[in-house]
């Protein structure tokens, strides 16, 4: 019997390792493919401005200076160049690879919250459809820091659903090192656990947020110079022309209104006759869009569609979360208050 229970262990232990290294395989050939594909359909760099970026010289293409505080990839990519002496390029491409793979397993686990593991693992792919219209299909900017930025936000919108405090915390501020947008996580965590926790843990969570956020941007604005990232002047002006223009198709008024009305690759137009029966969680996280809006309409560039780039896992997941339940796949949750259980 102990023999037999023995092969029993083994031959899991096996099954298990085997269906990990799929996944890992799998995820990977699906970064490359993205990867490759991102760096083709947007304006290239040149050596210079790699080396530029890499130093945090400011000279590359379409710098503002908000950027100077946007310190964690140009330390990444140094680091790297450092360690292993491969061409810059390799290693600009190499990031891109590493922020897709790190978006699908961070995305797998959040879906494993609302979703059965198996489901969870086979529908963390369909996140790369919305990428794709959104940084290939309708972009033609690339910014190092603009992958990593969802890769984060995924991850830290599943440490919020699984309550890992520590772990989300040191992803904030990760996320906060990277670009400013961060802050969008601390929306989520306030509408995603609002009614699920004590109201004084809530407020307190929030505000313990706010000042990381703060105290990491001020603190990098006193070392490297610029602004905080989000006090740059408004765009209020420009994107009402904008909006204004797409009313009355005049200008570039029709190919923005496209632009927008095609943006995560039209899935946004299936959230009103999904949202209603959804876990809590997901409809309540649905309201960081506001923010996000009014954020990208006063700092932004209103149809520049990267800059929509967290709304993805956030608009994405109640579209798949919809079409696994009609296969069986969705776990029986009704609110953000149920625990979850980690995938397999």
């Amino acid at each position: 019997m102990e023999q037999r229970n023995g092969r029993s262990c083994a031959k899991s232990g096996s099954h298990w390792l085997t269906n990990r290294l799929l996944i890992i395989s799998f995820y990977l050939l699906v970064s490359v493919v993205f990867t490759t594909l991102y760096f083709k359909t947007t304006e290239g760099w040149h050596p210079a401005d790699f080396r530029a970026y890499a130093g945090m010289a400011g000279e590359y293409p379409g710098y503002v200076e908000a950027f100077k505080c946007r310190i964690l990839m140009p330390l990444m990519i140094r680091g790297l160049a450092q360690a292993t002496n491969l061409d810059l390029a390799i290693i600009f491409k190499l990031t891109g690879v590493l922020a897709v793979f790190a978006l699908l397993a961070g995305y797998r686990r959040f879906l494993a919250n609302f979703l059965h593991p198996g489901f969870a693992t086979l529908f963390s792919v369909a996140i790369v459809y919305p990428l794709a219209w959104n940084f290939c299909v309708l972009n033609n900017l690339y910014f190092p820091f603009d992958l990593p930025a969802i890769a984060f936000f995924a991850i830290g919108c599943h440490l919020i659903r699984a309550r890992k405090w520590v772990a989300y915390y040191a992803v904030f501020a990760l996320a906060t090192l990277n670009r400013e947008t961060s802050c969008l996580l601390a929306f989520v965590f306030l509408f995603g656990m609002w009614g699920s926790m004590r109201r004084k843990s809530l407020v307190v969570h929030v505000l313990a947020q706010a000042l990381l956020w703060a105290g990491l941007r001020g603190a990098l604005s006193a070392v490297v110079g610029g602004n905080l990232g989000l006090m740059t002047k408004s765009h209020l002006g420009s994107n009402a022309r904008v909006i204004i223009d797409m009313i009355l198709f005049r200008a570039s008024g029709p190919r923005d209104l496209v632009k927008m009305l095609l943006m995560f690759g039209g899935v946004w137009a299936l959230l009103p006759w999904i949202a209603r029966r959804q876990p809590v969680f997901l409809k309540r996280s649905l309201l960081v869009l506001i923010p996000l809006a009014v954020l990208v309409a006063a700092k932004g560039v209103l149809d520049e569609v990267r800059l929509y780039g967290e709304a993805i896992p956030i608009i994405m997941t109640p579209v798949i979360y919809k079409l696994a339940a009609e296969l069986g796949g969705a776990r029986a949750v009704s609110g953000a208050d149920r625990q979850p259980t980690q995938a397999g």
